[in-house]
């Protein structure tokens, strides 16, 4: 039997901070179809753990000046000459062409890749030494027979394990009632915990699903609460939610929330905000860099032009004063 139904889903969620183990939860309620999500955020704390609960309700261009030179392309030369018109004009094409692509196409991905909510990283974690951990072949424990392909589970749990030196567990349940307390959840995972391990790194995550409420939370051991803090919790309960409104099976389910959870762990975010006003900035630069060089072509061209015209006007003159000179000559 897998989980209920698939839908959107929204809610809120409470944190503190404190104690040698962390702590965070999720649950959901209703039905996991349904287009409705609310909820709200408030701070919860007791003892010496580190909470989180999350509740659910379900052309072209001609110049004048070009001129064809045996010296070959010149599309990015700046030098002098009547053809430097259609040279500045397809250098900073080009540029403007390459700013579009490389910065606007990441940048746009990246800001797509931001509309599921999912915790942004803000800090640089290092992996956890091998040495802080005794480690288990075993990686889940199924009690509602969902996991049908042991081995796309644990590729997921064990890139985790990979990124980030703190090895994870997944446990699967009905225990818990569906609107069990942030005490009970605390006290069921410290319990489960000191059972299945001997030290202090492992993650330990609790998916509880009861008529069709679903709970989530895990136990981080003191050590490994220095790659899995508060934030990079936040960040796997994130994909947790994301993913079990997905159409995956319950092996990608899982699979994926980790193997994406360390990936996003482990590095921190672009602010794609930044980046796109940095992007705006150089393409206004280079506008007005285009507008001034235009600015300065037509100058220059309007010179040329009153220059030709003085000189027609001297040479004009001039005839007719030779004109007149050689009548009188002749007169004579």
């Amino acid at each position: 039997m897998g989980r209920a139904g698939r839908g959107g889903g929204g809610g809120g969620r409470s944190h503190s901070s404190g104690g040698s183990r962390g702590f965070g939860s999720h649950s959901s309620g209703g039905s996991h179809r349904s287009g409705y999500s609310g909820g709200s955020r408030s701070n919860y704390s007791s003892g010496s753990h580190t909470y989180h609960t999350h509740t659910h309700y379900h052309g072209g261009y001609y110049s004048p000046y070009y001129r064809r030179y045996s010296r070959g392309p010149t599309f990015f030369y700046f030098g002098n000459g009547g053809d430097s018109g259609l040279r500045f004009f397809l250098t900073f094409r080009i540029i403007f062409f390459l700013v579009i692509l490389f910065m606007f196409s990441g940048i746009f991905s990246g800001i797509n890749s931001e509309k599921s909510s999912i915790t942004r990283s803000t800090v640089k974690r290092e992996k956890l030494k091998s040495t802080a951990i005794v480690e288990n072949d075993v990686y889940y424990i199924d009690r509602l027979g969902w996991i049908t392909d042991k081995y796309t589970l644990i590729g997921g749990l064990d890139h985790f394990y990979k990124k980030t030196g703190v090895q994870p567990f997944v446990y699967i349940t009905d225990e818990l009632p569906e609107n069990s307390t942030l005490d009970e959840q605390e006290y069921y995972g410290n319990q489960l915990y000191d059972q299945l391990f001997e030290d202090e790194a492992h993650l330990l995550l609790v998916f509880n699903e009861r008529n069709d409420v679903y709970t989530s939370f895990y136990i981080v051991g003191a050590e490994g609460k220095t790659v899995i803090d508060n934030e990079a919790g936040e960040i796997l309960l994130d994909y947790l939610d994301k993913y079990y409104y997905s159409d995956y099976d319950e092996n990608k389910f899982f699979s994926n929330a980790f193997y994406d959870a360390a990936d996003r762990i482990m590095k921190v975010t672009p602010n794609y905000t930044v980046l796109f006003v940095f992007a705006v900035l150089i393409i206004i630069v280079l506008i007005i860099a285009y507008k001034w060089h235009k600015s300065k072509e037509k100058a220059k061209s309007e010179q040329m032009k009153a220059a030709s015209e003085i000189l027609n006007s001297d040479l004009d003159e001039f005839g007719d004063y030779a004109e007149e000179l050689a009548k009188k000559y002749d007169d004579k």
